[in-house]
């Protein structure tokens, strides 16, 4: 088989890896505001060398006899921190870098630790495990004279710390922004993480930006270079779309952000713990945005056909329904899945839960979960909405209240109670069992719309 571009990558499963901070570990944080405080200094000439100044309170240092500097995005064996130098009241201080993975450094305090001051160079620039590298552009975390991408675990170390956030502040090019899902505070943000690796993606630019409430939650929208391709205005029509579908705001409290960057600066996506950085397509953009509500750890692995298969059905009907899409598109993105799920079922049907339990195995599997499984969401849909629901009926009870790990046994009680036994039937044949899906007349398929990925000879 032949794998077509990949223009949308779907990167949300590692947002729901990073663990939320809890409302405690905020309060106390914020008892004792700036104990630490980080400076970036961003410099065009130079945009792989990035300053980074960290400040840390006597404070937030008692009892302490040593500390611990994790790079967490980075191997032992990087050369991409460089001149690592840490005082204390104009006094330099150990530091040892430890081997092994990830990049540490070691820092021995004095037995009467004073504030301490951290200074190091950086280049931002990753690439995930198993990523192609075959140009900048495969990065997800990438600086340039013009814009950056900075993911916030490939800029700025995890301290073995307790109970201690952040105030980040930024030193940029005139007219430069940042876009990202913090709390502004004075003339920079304040970021609840310590020893958590809570990843996120920052926005470092000329953006044309907005910040807007939606779901209860400000979310700031920041657009470089797309020509028109993108609007922080549609990008709020998405958001809104989605949250009424869904009939409730974000599960986790705070800020978010998107960042919309040109794809041959970042191919596909990706999205942190709060944040998203997408190319200026519609599709990608309403299909992501929708991972905010199914998150990875929604389902368990026999289920991962609801979080994927939702995704990409929402992704293109809410695209289409505010106006961002043609008819003709839709028609054509649907038509195109459909072609892609006979191929992938050439040699056999496969039900939605084996697909989902094969997801990580191959990509086979991997490529059913979206294709079969949104056209099943459709039938869903269009089931719903002969009985005046569509998916909300299913959809709000399982975002009524938080929820982990359903299992496709969990998810057909839903099903059951939105849509009766019509919709277990449907459901038993196609997630539970191997049936094969009628064939629905989308038009032609020609594999240009860029929702399928795998494509015949």
């Amino acid at each position: 088989m032949t794998r077509l571009p990949n223009t949308a990558s779907l990167l949300f499963a590692a947002a729901s890896l990073v663990a939320a901070v809890s409302a405690a570990e905020q309060a106390r944080a914020l008892q004792q505001p700036e104990s630490l405080s980080w400076h970036v200094r961003y410099d065009t000439s130079s945009p792989r060398q990035i300053s980074v100044q960290g400040r840390i309170a006597a404070r937030a240092l008692a009892d302490r006899r040593s500390l611990t500097l994790f790079f967490v995005d980075l191997p032992g064996t990087s050369r991409q921190v460089q001149a690592v130098r840490v005082t204390s009241q104009a006094r330099a201080l150990r530091v040892n870098r430890r081997g092994g993975t990830p990049l540490t450094f070691d820092i021995a305090l004095p037995s009467d630790p004073s504030t301490i001051s951290i200074e190091y160079q950086i280049d931002p620039t990753y690439f995930p495990s198993g990523m192609e590298r075959d140009s900048p552009a495969d990065a997800r975390s990438r600086a340039s004279r013009d814009v950056a991408v900075l993911r916030t675990t490939s800029l700025l170390p995890v301290l073995s710390l307790d109970g201690v956030g952040a105030y980040v502040t930024f030193q940029l090019p005139g007219r430069w922004t940042a876009i990202t899902p913090w709390e502004p505070r004075r003339s920079g943000y304040w970021v609840p993480w310590t020893r958590r690796p809570r990843v996120d993606y920052l926005g470092v630019g000329p953006f044309r930006w907005q910040t807007v409430l939606i779901g209860g939650s400000q979310v700031q929208m920041g657009v470089y270079g797309t020509d028109g391709q993108v609007t922080p205005a549609q990008i709020r029509d998405l958001l809104r779309y989605e949250v009424a579908l869904v009939g409730s705001g974000f599960e986790s409290p705070g800020r978010r952000s998107v960042v919309v960057i040109p794809g041959t600066f970042m191919q596909g996506g990706a999205a942190g713990a709060a944040s998203a950085v997408l190319a200026p397509s519609a599709i990608l953009l309403a299909h992501e945005l929708f991972h905010w509500w199914m998150r990875a750890d929604l389902v368990s692995p026999d289920a991962r056909w609801f979080t994927e298969g939702f995704a990409q059905y929402v992704g293109i009907v809410s695209a289409h329904e505010t106006g961002l899409i043609s008819e003709a598109l839709r028609r054509a993105c649907f038509a195109d899945l459909q072609a892609e799920m006979r191929f992938l079922e050439s040699s056999g049907s496969v039900g939605l839960a084996e697909a989902s339990s094969g997801y990580s195995r191959d990509s086979r599997s991997q490529r059913l979960v979206y294709s079969k499984g949104a056209l099943f969401v459709r039938r869903l849909d269009q089931l719903g909405r002969r009985r005046g629901s569509g998916l909300r009926a299913v959809l709000r009870p399982i975002f009524a209240e938080p929820r982990r790990g359903l299992t496709s046994g969990d998810l057909e009680r839903f099903v059951v109670q939105a849509y009766g036994q019509a919709g277990s039937a449907e459901y038993r044949r196609f997630v539970l069992a191997a049936d094969t899906l009628p064939t629905s007349d989308f038009g032609e398929a020609t594999g240009r719309s860029g929702c399928a990925r795998t494509w015949p000879r």
